[in-house]
């Protein structure tokens, strides 16, 4: 599916207003107006009233594709530069936490992007524009700061040489794209990165920072008027620039036979990628692009899925393509087995895709395609924060209203067109092919040129946009209000809180709980595979009619099980919400358990584990949780290693899946939430004629979790040719978050490592040293018995093993020995409250919370009392309870990554 589509946004229902001074009104398309300041930055606004936030995202045009020769990476870097500190902002981290809400940057072939997402305060937004503002034209670049963000950036790049596919991805690319900066990885290589001068640095922000070169996006919940002022006040005092912008203007020649890459490194499992060059995303063929990529790679209706997968040649299979400014690319991966036949996958996967004229591409498939990619397109138009964020994307081909020309264009898309489109680029010249042997005829395949978007989009208007929803204040105490509390008749327990909702959005969680201790021992694996397998086949449909289905009612159906309990999480629009329940409870109460789909699923979770086993951030993390959660291998509650799960997997069994559902499966101990656009009385009647007379054999009781003390254990594990290694410690201690300590070491776990990378363990291993590219903390704390925990985490290079578990260490001691500031406090306080605040405003959040309170007969009152005492907190409390639970001496450890051998004695 396109890197684009899968990104599709919203839009919203708002009249534009007239431009004031000094201002030009540029185009309006379904609740999206576009703005002009004399000095060229364009300013979108989608007014939502129905959101509690705001979406600040400031595009800048420029990304890998403008880098030069020593430049490589260098966006990314700058990226990074813009998270230090600007003329008024001392430190861009710190505000953003105090912004609340959620913050962060990407950085891509044709842009940047900046963006938070913050409570909709006039206050708040007035400092995110002034924020921005600075970012674009008063940001501080100094050496001091740029020596220590190399650190981390190149403890980024050696996350990606991690992963076997991202490394093959990046060959391929390159190998494809002999001169376009399109091959390089926005990344950069290490030289680069590690000695670019700030000189560069300086020259790029005054080039590409200014105004004519920026989109500025403003969406959710405020006053336009007010709004178009402040970014008047804030950007248009930018003077506009007298340079000239840099054009790029080298263009790949037609490739002229088939490329090979080869890749040989230590661990994952084989893997074999076909890709193909294909036009800009603006040009008219791209929406067929987009539907042959759908009928390749979908699963399971796919020709690649049934080619390779149904046949049992490969574990997995998936199409991508990029929808780029100038033209992109598009490729097929096959994961294979360790005892798959590389030859055999090769010539399946290049014959699948290349043989489309043998084949055609028929108008059922096309019309199932068109589904699915209209179907993401229809979901996120529900969702207008994403819109602030997203619009980036097709601003970059060349004009933000590309988005909903794409979508018309895919909706006109018909079988031959998409086999023209195949036919045309699917060539074998213009193959590059990741594997060990390469083979292939020459054919050559013309790229058009770059349409014009101008011309295309002239006198476009799209259609009309959708209805808002109600401005609902996500407090516990208008939810308390809102919510209503049910049963059914066989003692499953409802909580539903109607409101109207953009697009009439209803999400939904559904909570089967079963067993006891002694009934689900041993019974792990049986209870984990049961889930897995429901959607797969029901007995009266399919996989694949239940996937048309949910295409068909634009729903979005997960499945998350293992015992004690499975998590059915929902998400339709209100109009087709009762069939969704329906096809919900047949797939619940009526698998099929299908040996073909058994073995499927068998060898993707084979293929998956065998990537994650040389994982370093995978098996540090899974063992680090191992550590602290120690049970007997047939427990309930016992986590085996990935290289157990592999042979528990190995030797799985369909039959006792089946048997499992048989026994265990009922809704008498079910829980229910929903929250959205609904009739809470007919969604009652509803789960009462479809689960209300559903009874389990195995009544519920749930399984204790006692605290285990774990002291100052130590585990390194080493997993050979990964330069990225994880880093992982903790303490154990009795507490419950009923307790008066809980809001304490809540906040004492903030300080630690929460915020916008604010605490102490990231401040120190990232911002300081250097060492690490992501690190933090979190807080466990059961709500049954006194089981808690302090567990932090950090990646880094493997060389920097000592350091990392020396600053880690010295942080908690120091934390545990002196406390915190009264500056750092207020500080996490706001941050803490907001954070806390935004998770209610969220329905999917929202119907996850109401679940667990009706699990624990509790209401929202919990959350504010919990809110309050946060805020009263002083410094000695939020002290006292650290020094009390948390023993600097009794940290566990475990490292995972390529260290050298113990010295033998």
């Amino acid at each position: 599916m396109s890197v684009i589509l899968t990104l599709v946004l919203s839009v919203l229902a708002a009249p534009p207003i007239q431009a004031p001074r000094p201002f030009t009104l540029e185009a309006s398309v379904e609740g999206i107006t576009a703005y002009r300041l004399p000095n060229g930055l364009q300013v979108l606004l989608v007014p939502d009233e129905s959101k509690p936030t705001v979406t600040v995202n400031l595009t800048v045009f420029s990304g890998s594709r403008q880098e030069n020769y020593g430049e490589k990476g260098m966006a990314h870097l700058f990226e990074h530069m813009l998270f230090k500190k600007t003329k008024s902002f001392k430190s861009i981290k710190e505000e953003l936490t105090r912004l609340g809400g959620y913050a962060n940057g990407s950085t891509w072939y044709d842009r940047t992007n900046y963006f938070e997402i913050i409570p909709a305060e006039p206050e708040k937004l007035r400092r995110a524009l002034q924020l921005e503002s600075e970012r674009l034209r008063a940001a501080i670049i100094s050496r001091e700061e740029l020596a220590t963000e190399m650190g981390v950036v190149r403890n980024e790049l050696d996350m990606g040489e991690n992963d076997p596919l991202n490394v093959l991805t990046q060959r391929v690319l390159s190998t494809a794209f002999l001169w376009h900066n399109y091959g390089n990885d926005t990344i950069g290589p290490a030289s680069d990165v590690e000695n670019v001068p700030n000189e560069k640095l300086l020259a790029w922000y005054e080039t590409y920072y200014q105004p004519d070169n920026a989109m500025l996006v403003i969406a959710g919940k405020f006053d336009p008027v007010a709004t178009l002022k402040l970014v008047a006040r804030y950007f248009g005092k930018i003077p506009k620039p007298r340079r000239k912008l840099p054009a790029t203007y080298t263009r790949e020649p037609v490739q002229d036979g088939e490329r090979v890459v080869y890749v040989r490194r230590t661990g994952g499992t084989p893997l074999l990628m076909a890709g193909y060059h294909v036009p800009a995303g603006t040009d008219p063929d791209y929406a067929a692009v987009d539907v042959v990529d759908q009928v390749l790679g979908d699963a399971p209706s796919g020709r690649l899925y049934k080619a390779l997968i149904e046949t049992k040649k490969a574990a997995k299979v998936r199409c991508t393509n990029y929808q780029l400014r100038e033209p992109g690319y598009f490729y097929c991966l096959a994961e294979l087995g360790e005892k798959d036949s590389p030859d055999e996958v090769r010539s399946v996967l290049i014959s699948t895709i290349e043989g489309l004229d043998k084949k055609p591409i028929t108008e059922e498939e096309v019309a199932r395609a068109k589904s699915a990619l209209l179907k993401y397109i229809d979901l996120t138009l529900n969702d207008s924060q994403r819109i602030g964020i997203l619009l980036s994307e097709f601003a970059a081909m060349g004009d933000w209203r590309m988005l909903f020309l794409h979508r018309d264009r895919i909706e006109k898309v018909t079988a031959a067109e998409a086999n023209r489109v195949a036919q045309k680029y699917l060539k074998p010249s213009s193959r590059t092919l990741g594997e060990y042997v390469p083979t292939e005829k020459p054919d050559r395949s013309e790229i058009p040129p770059v349409a014009d978007v101008a011309a295309m989009l002239k006198d476009y208007q799209g259609r009309a946009a959708l209805a808002d929803g109600e401005a609902f204040v996500a407090t516990p105490k208008n939810i308390d209000a809102r919510t209503k509390i049910g049963s059914l008749t066989n003692g499953m327990k409802l909580a539903l809180l109607p409101k109207k909702t953009r697009g009439e959005t209803v999400r939904a969680i559904l909570n089967i709980r079963f067993g006891d201790e002694k009934s689900l021992t041993g019974k792990r694996v049986a209870a984990e595979l049961a889930a897995r397998m429901l959607l797969r086949g029901t007995k009266k449909m399919s996989r694949q009619q239940i996937k048309d289905r949910l295409d068909e009612l634009k729903a979005q159906v997960q499945v998350n099980g293992s015992q004690p309990g499975v998590n059915v999480t929902l998400e339709v629009r209100r109009p087709n919400l009762a069939a969704l329940l329906d096809l919900v409870a047949e797939v619940l109460r009526e698998p099929a358990f299908d040996p073909k789909e058994f073995e499927e699923l068998r060898r993707e979770m084979l293929a998956s584990l065998e990537q994650d086993k040389d994982d370093p951030s995978r098996v540090g993390f899974n063992e680090m949780l191992r550590l602290f959660n120690p049970h007997p291998t047939d427990h309930p509650r016992y986590l085996p290693s990935i290289t157990e799960r592999i042979s528990e997997t190995q030797k799985a069994r369909l039959e006792d899946a089946s048997e499992f559902h048989t026994r265990f499966y009922g809704a008498q101990d079910g829980l229910v939430a929903v929250v959205g656009d609904f009739d809470p009385v007919e969604v009652q009647a509803q789960l009462e004629k479809r689960l209300g007379d559903w009874r389990g054999q195995e009544p519920y009781v749930r399984v204790p979790d006692p605290l285990v003390l774990v002291e100052g254990k130590r585990q390194v594990i080493r997993i050979p040719d990964k330069p990225m290694a994880f880093f992982g410690a903790g303490v154990v201690f009795p507490l419950q978050d009923n307790q008066p300590d809980y809001p304490a070491m809540l906040m004492a776990d903030y300080l630690m490592g929460g915020g916008f990378l604010s605490g102490r363990i990231p401040k120190r291993l990232r911002e300081k040293d250097g060492f690490s590219y992501g690190a933090g903390t979190f807080l466990s704390v059961s709500p049954y018995e006194p089981n808690g925990g302090l567990l932090g985490y950090a990646i880094f290079g493997a060389a920097n093993a000592e350091q990392v578990e020396k600053g880690f260490r010295e942080e908690v001691e120091k934390a545990v020995r002196e406390g915190f500031t009264a500056d750092e406090l207020k500080l996490a306080k706001e941050g803490l409250l907001k954070e806390r605040e935004q998770d209610r405003a969220q329905d999917a959040r929202l119907a996850m919370n109401l679940l667990a309170n009706l699990n624990l007969g509790r209401s929202m009152a919990f959350d504010a009392a919990i809110d309050e005492r946060l805020r009263q907190l002083t410094l000695a409390e939020v002290s006292a309870a650290l020094r009390k639970l948390v023993d600097p001496a009794k940290l566990s450890v475990v490292r995972a990554g390529d260290f050298p051998a113990p010295a033998k004695p």
